[in-house]
């Protein structure tokens, strides 16, 4: 009863805010990627069977695991067939992206602001990649990607531009 008398911005301690749940999902989707980059690159630095390779790669491409993952998707194809030192580069990039993801998501999740902006950055400095990508061979997964990245770069933008704003005004 007391809870229904206070003001409607008044919102209650267990019940996280909009923009609480939006940075959660942010981190967990760059943690999702890293999961998915990490198996890539694992699996490029080890023995993995072909068609568990190719089904690793083919989810985190459509989820654009990768930025300019079209150009690393025909590397990959091709590596596949390579030599060994091949597999160890792609491997190693892979991994690096991994790393970038891991240490954007963990640390959003841990409400680190500089981590958000570098999340913006990154995710934004991408995107013409992905339009390009979109231009030269469209499909549902590049779109979804991209409209998640451009929403993720503006809210996070958006969110910090506020933040500086409210703290100078």
């Amino acid at each position: 009863m007391i809870l229904s008398s206070l003001p409607s911005t008044v919102r209650r301690v267990d019940e996280p805010a909009r923009s609480d749940r939006l940075i959660i999902a942010i981190g967990i989707f760059k943690l999702v990627k890293t999961a998915f980059l990490l198996a890539a690159g694992i699996g490029a630095l080890t023995v993995v069977p072909e068609h568990v390779a190719r089904w690793i790669a083919r989810v985190g491409f459509w989820m654009g695991g990768a930025p300019g993952h079209r150009v690393l998707r025909h590397l990959a194809e091709r590596v596949l067939f390579a030599q060994q030192s091949r597999m160890r580069e792609v491997g190693i990039l892979a991994i690096g992206y991994a790393m970038i993801f891991l240490v954007e998501g963990t640390c959003i999740l841990r409400r680190k602001t500089w981590a958000e902006w570098l999340t913006a950055i990154v995710t934004a400095s991408f995107i013409p990649l992905e339009i390009y990508e979109i231009v030269v061979h469209v499909n549902a997964g590049r779109i979804v990607a991209l409209l998640i990245n451009v929403a993720i770069a503006a809210y996070l933008f958006g969110r910090r531009l506020r933040a500086r704003r409210a703290h100078t005004g």
